[in-house]
């Protein structure tokens, strides 16, 4: 695909109250090698600017260099503004929407806390831990209560609060006041402007409220492994083939809802770099 390749100083040089459909193939990149597209944001009927994150970071300088040699290799086929966007970046690249990135996090949040309550069902109707044993039944009662607590009922806070940041909004006040140092900072570098202010805090607290409950999760899904593994489930002879299934059910999805946790927290980590630099927003 062909795009059209606008050096600038910094994203106050792109005009967006002036973006037509054509520009939407646009790419601009700045003196720091940064590049940003431009994309229409049916919501808000608007053009909006957003950066475009690459898997291989290029240097101004070597994008540069690329394009000047592009265009003796192809002859100078193409005008002068123009070069196959596809032949020069290196690895993919694609838009990183923060928005898209919370819903999608928040719909695999639902599937999470429906499995953990599929987790404890099935461990509970295993008899591994009977009630006899009075121990082993406190202890997994204990780890119950902080997975229904830290799990179940913080998945449906951040989704409340998700809802709260989206649709109806407190005062930017507030969430200023409840935002943590960093943030603070942060919003300082921002400048004035309540409608960037406000979509930074909505990308900063959920990215927060998604780390510290998928960690805590995590942690409280360690013990319950490290618990249950200590039972040699195939030489209890007292259980039945339902018991044992129910037990190795649990077991699997457990082994999955790890995997799942630590996808989610790699996730993030672009989330948390796109915030460190206040243009972004």
């Amino acid at each position: 695909m062909k795009n059209r390749i606008i050096k600038i100083e910094t994203t106050a040089d792109i005009d967006t109250t002036r973006a037509s459909v054509y520009d939407l193939h646009n790419r601009y990149i700045d003196k720091n090698g940064n590049m940003y597209g431009l994309r229409y944001n049916r919501l808000d009927r608007k053009v909006e600017i957003v950066k475009i994150m690459r898997s291989s970071a290029m240097e101004a300088h070597v994008f540069e260099q690329k394009v000047v040699q592009q265009r003796i290799n192809n002859e100078n086929q193409y005008d002068d503004e123009y070069v196959d966007e596809e032949e020069l970046v290196e690895d993919h690249e694609e838009y990183f929407d923060p928005a898209g990135l919370i819903r999608k996090t928040l719909h695999l949040m639902e599937a999470h806390r429906d499995r953990l309550g599929g987790i404890m069902m099935n461990i509970k109707n295993s008899n591994v831990f009977p009630k006899e044993n009075k121990t082993d039944s406190i202890e997994l009662e204990n780890v119950f209560r902080n997975l229904e607590i830290d799990g179940i009922q913080q998945f449906e806070k951040v989704e409340n609060y998700e809802k709260e940041l989206t649709n109806y909004p407190r005062s930017l006040t507030y969430y200023q006041a409840k935002i943590d140092n960093e943030g603070r900072q942060l919003i300082e570098f921002i400048g004035g402007d309540d409608e960037r202010t406000m979509r930074f805090v909505h990308y900063y607290e959920m990215y927060n409220a998604i780390c510290a409950l998928y960690r805590n999760l995590r942690t409280i899904l360690t013990q319950l492994i490290e618990f249950t593994s200590t039972k040699d489930v195939e030489n209890m002879k007292s259980l039945s083939n339902f018991e044992k299934q129910a037990f190795e059910d649990a077991n699997v999805s457990l082994d999955n809802t790890m995997r799942e946790i630590e996808e989610v927290l790699q996730s993030m980590k672009p989330l948390a770099e796109f915030l460190k630099e206040p243009s972004n927003i």
